[in-house]
């Protein structure tokens, strides 16, 4: 049995292959970003979640955000190793990875992600050849799920949404400014909490600071991400997307793709079919 793993700071998607191609399963499982998740945490939740396939699973190729640093990407794979000691083989790579051979298969493009966190990188041939830093959602991160919620949540706590749209927000989620403090402050995963904001910003996209946060994270990750990648590439250079972020808030991204004159690819809400067919075209 062959699996396929898609980890994000908030939610891993599994899924299992046969020797004949036939998908076996799908599951999701909580992420397993190993800059916010223990080792013994990820231990244990294998164990849980596919210990009783260990015998039968013969590969695993796992794509995950955190994995950017090499460091990183090596403890994963002892991880995976000691749970899986006779698969014959275990791949692991970054979430850029993942954007890249399901958007672009073994094609020549810019793959972005947008989804609780954000990272973009110039691809060819099934492999990352420019991406800028990944810094994460304090230092980077526009246009995130785990950013656009920061900046909400500011503009929250500052005053600067009307009384209506308040009002909302702490009859939706029955949070007061202590409770939403220490989440962010003291609890663990403060990214998949403050990313958990997004559906709120959306529902109201069209009140004037919202849509504001909005296309200035936009406009950022055009700016920090895109455009420089795209500096000795030109701008006929095909531009992907995948992630939740994406996918719900494509109209912004369209509409910035469109002023600066670019060329949209494609927006996928998730890699993990494009995976599937990454990898059944492998063998």
């Amino acid at each position: 049995m062959k699996i396929i793993a898609d980890s994000g700071s908030s939610k891993t998607k599994w899924i299992g292959i046969d020797e004949n191609g036939q998908e076996l399963f799908q599951k999701t499982t909580q992420g397993l970003n190993p800059y916010f998740v223990e080792e013994k945490e990820i231990k244990n939740l294998l164990q849980k979640e596919l210990g009783e396939l260990q015998s039968a699973i013969t590969s695993i190729h796992f794509y995950g955000a955190g994995l950017g640093l090499e460091q990183m990407k090596l403890k994963m794979e002892e991880i995976l190793k000691e749970f899986l000691p006779k698969a014959e083989t275990i791949e692991v790579e970054s979430d850029l990875y993942a954007a890249v051979r399901s958007l672009f298969y073994k094609g020549e493009g810019i793959a972005c992600i947008l989804g609780t966190g954000a990272n973009a990188c110039y691809c060819k041939d099934a492999n990352v050849l420019e991406k800028v830093p990944s810094l994460g959602y304090i230092l980077a991160d526009w246009a995130s799920g785990a950013v656009l919620g920061k900046q909400l949540i500011a503009s929250l706590l500052k005053g600067e949404l009307n009384a209506e749209m308040t009002a909302d927000f702490y009859s939706t989620y029955n949070l007061d400014t202590a409770q939403i403090l220490d989440k962010i402050y003291r609890q663990a995963n403060p990214n998949r909490f403050l990313a958990s904001f997004t559906t709120f910003l959306y529902k109201h996209k069209d009140d004037a600071v919202c849509k504001r946060i909005i296309r200035e994270n936009f406009e950022k990750f055009f700016d920090d991400y895109v455009k420089v990648l795209l500096e000795h590439k030109g701008s006929e250079t095909s531009i992907g997307f995948v992630g939740s972020i994406a996918f719900h808030f494509k109209d912004f991204i369209t509409e910035e793709i469109t002023k600066r004159g670019y060329k949209l690819y494609k927006i996928e809400k998730d890699p993990l079919d494009g995976l599937k067919a990454y990898h059944l075209k492998q063998g």
